[in-house]
């Protein structure tokens, strides 16, 4: 699973640089049994009101679920800034690496 977000956040950095935003992804385990699951939070940061949401790539070693997301925006001296979490819940499909 990390070469799989590896990829895609080194694509999705490449597309941020040029846009002022930010963007972090983390999972709560690394290995994971059939019979548990992977929590994916995806973090979009930038001096923007309105940011985009992810486009996670194909995953076809999990079934992928969305579970929410948590949005937080500031204003500090004129300034903007704000960030949305998008948390994904991955549940293993059969065993392997991934």
């Amino acid at each position: 699973m990390k070469v799989l977000l590896l990829a895609a956040l080194l694509g999705a950095r490449a597309w941020a640089a040029g846009t002022g935003v930010g963007i972090s992804a983390s999972v709560n385990k690394e290995v994971v049994s059939l019979d548990d699951q992977v929590i994916l939070t995806v973090t979009i940061a930038g001096t923007q009101t309105s940011l985009p949401d992810p486009r996670l790539p194909s995953m076809p070693n999990f079934n992928v679920h969305s579970a929410g997301r948590s949005q937080s925006i500031s204003y500090v001296n004129g300034a903007v800034s704000s960030s949305v979490s998008h948390t994904f819940v991955l549940v293993p499909r059969f065993v392997g690496k991934a």
